[in-house]
């Protein structure tokens, strides 16, 4: 199976071709959390670099994966699908973020760690300024490269 940040336009099934999607999820107005979102284990869990161990909105996302999940499968599949709520977990923070600025970076730092199978030790409050500054540089790049934007203008929305 295979790792997906997002299936939009992929054409792959959740928990067909696809056995966990990373989320990145703005919650309050004000901070960025990131789920793993497993589709084998029917578990959620919760990156909040705030150290949060109950945020609100990931509730309704144990009740409406199931359902999403249900209706984009065959019809042959879904009378075999479990529609009961996914379980939690929030991955432990140690001292995380101290300055409270820099959640959107964590996020997005959390997701790649995970995904690469790497130790998010590898990102803490001494180096997250660098990897602000990294992250905006790789976005910078991405918008003048010229295949990108050729790309870009090629796109129809589904």
């Amino acid at each position: 199976m295979s790792l997906i940040v997002a299936c939009r336009g992929t054409h792959k099934l959740w928990n067909v071709d696809v056995d966990r999607m990373y989320i990145p999820v703005y919650v309050n107005l004000n901070h960025w959390i990131a789920l793993c979102i497993s589709f084998v284990n029917r578990h959620i869990e919760v990156f909040c670099c705030g150290g949060k161990k109950k945020i609100k909105e990931v509730e309704a996302f144990t009740h409406f994966v199931p359902w999403i999940l249900k209706a984009v499968q065959s019809l042959r599949m879904q009378k075999h699908l479990n529609i009961t709520p996914y379980t939690v977990s929030c991955v432990p923070m140690c001292g995380l973020n101290r300055s409270n600025f820099h959640c959107g970076v964590y996020t997005l730092k959390y997701i790649e760690c995970h995904l690469l199978g790497l130790d998010m030790s590898l990102v803490d409050d001494d180096n997250i300024w660098g990897t602000r500054i990294k992250i905006m540089w790789d976005l910078w790049d991405a918008a003048s490269d010229p295949e990108l934007i050729e790309r870009m203008t090629k796109y129809k929305p589904p």
